[in-house]
């Protein structure tokens, strides 16, 4: 087959790498970025070794906001009236990210200053990031002293990606 071999745009230029053919359609196969290329070579030339950050979260991206307030009326417009971001769905007990007060429901808004963010946007700083802190822009719905829920508000703070270790 044609697996590992480059991907050729119209100009000449390899833009990715066949990964694997779909076997369910004709013709369809998934291919690698060359960016992704790139910085596998990178780690592998710096490293000697594939690097991959550990934040001990699971996220799900935001991209439909209307539909996000169906549920959650009172959201506040995110930075910049985008409509995606990155809800936190869980964090790990003793990760970075549970170091950094990140809790499930939170709503990463920005990294570094970057916004919107979407979670590819997550992935590449935190994997940019390993072993230096970011700054991550956070929407968190308050809870009242009643214990009822409150408004959301906008937090800011620093994580500090590890690094995967393989088991």
């Amino acid at each position: 087959g044609n697996s590992g071999g480059p991907l050729i745009n119209l100009d000449g230029e390899v833009v990715g790498m066949s990964m694997m053919k779909a076997v369910a359609a004709d013709g369809v196969s998934f291919c690698l970025p060359i960016s992704a290329i790139q910085d596998i070579v990178s780690s592998f030339s710096i490293h000697g070794r594939m690097r991959y950050p550990y934040v001990g979260i699971t996220m799900m991206e935001i991209t439909n906001q209307s539909a996000l307030r169906q549920v959650q009326p009172d959201l506040p417009e995110l930075l910049g009236g985008s409509s995606t971001a990155v809800m936190v769905q869980s964090v790990r007990a003793g990760s970075p990210a549970h170091a950094a007060g990140l809790q499930p429901e939170d709503l990463l808004v920005s990294l570094d200053g970057r916004a919107p963010l979407t979670m590819n946007d997550a992935v590449e700083q935190f994997g940019a990031s390993i072993h230096k802190p970011c700054v991550l822009g956070i929407l968190r719905r308050g809870v009242n002293a009643d214990g009822t829920v409150g408004p959301y508000a906008m937090l800011s703070t620093h994580l500090t990606p590890s690094e995967h270790q393989q088991e």
